[in-house]
């Protein structure tokens, strides 16, 4: 895979100023990208966790709380395979303005609580949106075996 000679210069980090006691991680130059001839897009840089793009604790709300027990209580048995997983989800919402994104991390926590499987080992995901009556949202989901393509 050929690397972007346009974006190739990476400053350095440690030449980079930053507040005292910030680690290297903390600090991002000029990142490296690469447009494939088939339309996708590579940026190298390590991706963002969710722990490290937020400040302190995040705390539970009492409405996720409520929705996490009244999923737990009413999701059925569901068969989850060995191994590397892939899963779809497809949601339907009542707003234009919802993000694609939103429920994924909440729901897929919320299925390996009750499925016990750990997420590290979801390698493929697929996400769909439609848009629905107010009254009619719902998600739906699909685990699988990973199948390296």
């Amino acid at each position: 895979m050929k690397k972007s000679t346009k974006n190739a210069n990476l400053f350095s980090l440690d030449s980079m100023p930053r507040k005292k006691g910030k680690s290297k991680d903390e600090v991002y130059g000029k990142i490296e990208s690469y447009l494939h001839p088939n339309g996708d897009m590579t940026m190298y840089v390590k991706p963002l966790s969710v722990n490290k793009a937020w400040k302190g604790k995040r705390f539970k709300t009492t409405s996720y709380k409520n929705y996490e027990k009244a999923l737990l209580f009413s999701l059925p048995p569901y068969p989850i395979p060995k191994g590397f997983l892939s899963i779809r989800f497809c949601f339907g919402f009542s707003s234009i303005l919802s993000d694609f994104d939103n429920p994924v991390k909440l729901i897929t926590d919320i299925l390996q609580k009750k499925y016990k499987f750990n997420d590290k080992l979801i390698r493929h995901c697929v996400i769909q949106v439609y848009i629905v009556e107010k009254g009619n949202e719902y998600f739906n989901f699909n685990i699988s075996p990973y199948v390296n393509q």
